[in-house]
């Protein structure tokens, strides 16, 4: 194809703030869902970036509450809070806690997502397409993170 047809394609971005309440696995798929349906795309690319040092993104199954408790308990115990005798070791501990915990898990994880399949034009129903296949999970310390 060739590459001046991309240039004339449209580009819709925003910002998604994230409010938490500390660490662990915060949803915001019904925000994602709601700004590709409102940007009146029906094909595209659709990338989700963090803009924070200490979260990341996943995409994991959410038809299933337990996939993501099953998760933040994994992350619980791969990464536990640096008050925690066995993560005695760590020094960055002036920001709380959960934040150099917060920055492992980041490490171990991505700090962007594409899912060009969600806006792709294969079904009729562009949220049915969203909801089966995008589900994003922002890992985060208290401080909240921004996509």
């Amino acid at each position: 194809m060739d590459p001046g047809t991309y240039a004339s394609k449209p580009v819709t971005q925003t910002v998604f703030n994230i409010r938490t309440a500390g660490p662990g696995l915060h949803e915001f798929t019904d925000e994602v869902v709601r700004f590709v349906r409102d940007s009146g795309l029906r094909e595209g690319l659709l990338t989700l970036f963090v803009q924070h040092t200490s979260c990341s993104l996943l995409v994991q199954e959410n038809a299933d509450p337990d996939v993501r408790r099953d998760l933040d308990e994994f992350f619980r115990r791969l990464v536990p809070s640096s008050d925690d005798p066995s993560m005695q070791w760590l020094r960055h501990t002036a920001e709380g806690s959960d934040d150099m915990p917060a920055h492992i898990k980041a490490a171990l994880t991505a700090v962007s997502r594409r899912a060009s399949e969600a806006v792709r034009n294969r079904e009729p129903d562009i949220d049915l397409q969203i909801e089966r296949l995008l589900w994003c999970g922002c890992i985060a310390h208290s401080t909240g993170c921004c996509c």
